[in-house]
């Protein structure tokens, strides 16, 4: 056997071996670019991570989840999500009363009522004459009431107005909860495809591997060339 021979063995033997690695990088770079292709249709961006270990990773809190007629509302800092609905801003979510026919989200900027299929009725806000910014929210039977940093207020279903009240008996107030970074589907698969999901070195390792796979391609066509002069 010849020295040309010998080596050329000895690159094919090792092609091999680092092309079975290479294999697995080059799946997932495949799988996760069609993926992220067609992130619209699949609505990636509205599909959220609820693993406590990933957010961890992220550095982030799990968002506080609350649940209204089986329906999942998440507190974020992109907004108020009823399911994959966005139900809009929130800057501290104040809670939920249920009524018979109802329910009724509060947050400190936003009042929203939904139906018992969790559809929304109506809801109020700055830009459509909320003039009040509310700290705490109450319900006793069928009434549910609001204040700010100085009164009380009771609010009318029929309108979503609000009333200053001096309740006779003291109110009992939910516990308001302040929204957390949401994470979504997207973004994981953008963060692993580029290699930053691994932190902050891990985008030169995808570096790595692509400087790789470019070598094992042309060792791949200089030992195919080699053949055909054997």
């Amino acid at each position: 056997m010849s020295k040309k021979v010998h080596w050329r063995l000895i690159i094919l033997r090792w092609h091999r071996r680092i092309g079975l690695v290479l294999s697995v990088f080059l799946f997932w770079m495949l799988a996760s670019g069609v993926l992220l292709n067609h992130s619209d249709d699949l609505s990636l961006h509205k599909r959220f991570m609820s693993n406590v270990k990933l957010l961890q990773w992220y550095g982030v809190a799990p968002p506080p989840r609350y649940q209204v007629f089986d329906i999942n509302i998440d507190v974020t800092t992109d907004g108020l999500w009823l399911g994959q609905q966005n139900l809009g801003s929130c800057s501290k979510f104040l809670g939920i009363a249920t009524l018979e026919q109802m329910s009724v989200i509060a947050c400190a900027e936003r009042i929203i009522l939904l139906s018992n299929q969790a559809e929304v009725i109506d809801q109020i806000d700055e830009p459509r004459g909320l003039k009040q910014r509310f700290v705490a929210m109450s319900q006793q039977n069928q009434i549910v009431y609001l204040k700010d940093e100085h009164v009380i207020y009771q609010l009318n279903l029929d309108d979503l107005s609000v009333a200053l009240v001096h309740p006779l008996q003291p109110l009992t107030w939910f516990k308001p909860s302040l929204p957390s970074t949401q994470i979504s589907l997207e973004r994981v698969l953008l963060d692993a495809h580029s290699g930053r999901l691994l932190g902050t070195w891990g985008k030169y390792l995808v570096d790595a591997f692509a400087i790789i796979l470019f070598v094992l391609l042309m060792s791949g066509w200089w030992l195919a060339k080699k053949r055909h002069k054997i």
